[in-house]
């Protein structure tokens, strides 16, 4: 595996190509339960997605964790994880959290499963 495969660009390209499959419409995501190593580790887990896309699976986990700047006063923090996963849905990587466009990404795919769209058509 080459470095150059794992660039900051290189995710920031693919997080950018599924917004655009998904704002077009290319690309249909599906409400999951959330998977549970991430329910262990993590608070407010509702519900997670998944797509297939470009011979892989997605799968896009929205969560809340403990946070702290001093290690005494802690709030709670959002969290993404945006993973490619295998047929059995473990994880085979995780995109670095860091990666550009992930809220953007979550936004949208909340959007599309919500079917806002159609809403939005009604309102006169």
């Amino acid at each position: 595996m080459s470095n150059e495969a794992l660039t900051e660009l290189n995710w920031d390209r693919l997080i950018r190509s599924l917004l655009n499959a998904t704002q077009k419409g290319e690309v249909q995501w599906e409400v999951i339960e959330p998977p549970i190593d991430v329910r262990r580790y993590a608070e407010g887990v509702v519900q997670a997605y998944k797509v297939p896309y470009l011979d892989r699976s997605f799968r896009i986990v929205p969560y809340k964790y403990k946070a702290s700047n001093d290690g005494e006063d802690f709030y709670w923090a959002d969290g993404i994880s945006v993973e490619i996963v295998d047929s059995k849905d473990r994880v085979m990587y995780q995109v670095p959290g860091n990666t550009a466009g992930q809220r953007e990404l979550l936004d949208a795919v909340r959007f599309q499963t919500a079917n806002l769209d159609s809403l939005f058509s009604k309102l006169a």
